[in-house]
């Protein structure tokens, strides 16, 4: 295997032995029946093997981000060919231009974890093939990643009867959820599903590139404009370091306000949001002296958090985040926003609350955590393309805590947190350092 996109001496070096590889796996003259099969599939049903809930879930969740994903690109694709010309922009930028788009590309797709590895089984990725006839072989992949028809919650995948053959895929292959009811089946649709990935994230990233663009977060809901008179007042008082106690007054009435209309403000039992109850919530008192809101949408989520909260709040009330042992940090239920974690790493108490706060709210990509009086704030990527790519980049940070994962989240949410009024960049390092261990101002050498 090549070594990583990242420890290459450089882009080309790396893509020529990638191209060996694959030479060497798919030679010109072998067939479909010549293969064997990646693994002995037909084996897993007579031995009685179980598919495990993390494979199905992850499945599950790669196969709906894939949808969305490509939903996307068409949306683009269609925009720039109809009104850009892009096909003929396209083949006419030159073979030095389109190999800088698509090592950019590369760069963007290889850091999320796994997808490097998935080039073995896409032989239609590929520089060469990409700039076959001035650059139409990489508009021919894009074309076939184009539905022909409208089905929700189904891919378009590149047909490769060897690859189809090493995955043990029969014609037709379905390109719904996967189902778990066969294993053997099932782990063909799975390899199938990252394959896809890769390959729709290098044409969607070429994209990008070619017309200077890249993912970026923004807030999920923010009905008060950035130049609003209350919103500049805010912002000056908060550039002050010797605010006098009636100014802390009116910051703190003027947060409320600020959250009561964003509505930020989230359960730290239940996971709702302060616009989705019907009274204001009421927050700890003991963990607000140290600077912490821990908000609460009534009595009852109040007290089920102080007795079995994940950690129990009772534990970990009033005491700074820093001082708080990793003993106190129980292993966290599967949910809806995290992977389990895995055997080698322990979540911290402040992830255990990130989670928490992602877990009933879908539509929240992360929490930006702010000192009091500021209210935590929930964002989301501005359309499903960056939601895929950055959940991507959160499972395997919550499940493995890769360093890798985690620096490239960071390099996402650094844009929201400079445009956030008030927001300090080093509050985002701070968080990430709590929560994962992770120096993210580190240079990494991985």
């Amino acid at each position: 295997m090549p070594v990583c996109f990242s420890d290459a001496k450089s882009p080309l070096i790396w893509e020529r032995a990638w191209q060996a590889e694959l030479d060497r796996r798919f030679p010109k003259h072998i067939s479909a029946s010549q293969v064997p099969r990646m693994t002995q599939m037909d084996n897993l049903n007579a031995t009685g093997f179980a598919l495990s809930e993390d494979v199905i879930s992850c499945t599950t969740s790669s196969h709906d981000q894939l949808c969305s994903l490509q939903r996307d690109l068409m949306k683009f694709v269609g925009d720039k060919c109809a009104t850009d010309d892009f096909e003929e922009k396209w083949r006419s930028a030159g073979d030095k231009v389109r190999a800088k788009h698509y090592f950019e590309a590369m760069s963007r797709a290889c850091e999320i974890p796994d997808m490097e590895d998935q080039r073995g089984w896409a032989p239609e990725v590929s520089l060469n093939r990409f700039q076959i006839k001035n650059g139409e072989g990489y508009l021919d992949l894009m074309r076939l990643l184009m539905p022909q028809r409208d089905l929700p919650g189904h891919y378009v995948r590149i047909h490769d009867p060897v690859v189809d053959a090493m995955f043990g895929l029969k014609a037709p292959v379905e390109t719904g959820k996967p189902a778990a009811t066969n294993p053997a089946v099932f782990m063909g649709q799975m390899m199938d599903v990252r394959r896809c990935l890769l390959t729709t994230l290098v044409v969607w990233n070429i994209l990008l590139s070619f017309y200077d663009l890249s993912e970026t977060v923004v807030n999920v809901k923010s009905s008060v404009k950035a130049d609003s008179k209350g919103a500049r007042d805010f912002a000056n008082a908060l550039g002050d370091k010797h605010l006098s106690k009636g100014k802390m007054r009116a910051i703190a009435k003027e947060t409320k306000q600020l959250q009561k209309e964003k509505g930020v403000w989230v359960c730290a039992s239940c996971g709702k949001f302060e616009f989705q109850a019907s009274e204001a919530f009421k927050s700890c008192g003991k963990c607000k002296t140290i600077g912490r809101a821990v908000m609460y949408c009534g009595r009852g989520c109040q007290v089920n958090d102080w007795k079995t909260g994940n950690p129990p709040h009772k534990t970990i009330c009033g005491k700074p985040t820093s001082s708080i042992p990793a003993t106190q940090s129980p292993s966290s239920p599967v949910s809806d926003s995290a992977p389990s974690e895995a055997p080698s790493f322990r979540r911290s108490p402040a992830l255990i609350h990130q989670i928490s706060l992602l877990k009933q709210n879908s539509r929240v990509d992360y929490v930006l955590m702010q000192p009091a009086p500021l209210p935590d704030a929930g964002i989301a990527c501005q359309n499903e393309t960056a939601s895929v790519l950055f959940r991507l980049l959160r499972d395997r940070a919550f499940e493995t805590g890769d360093p890798k994962a985690v620096r490239a989240m960071y390099r996402q949410l650094r844009g929201i947190a400079k445009s956030q009024i008030g927001y300090q960049i080093k509050w985002l390092e701070k968080q990430f350092k709590v929560e994962f261990g992770v120096d993210v101002t580190e240079v990494s050498d991985e």
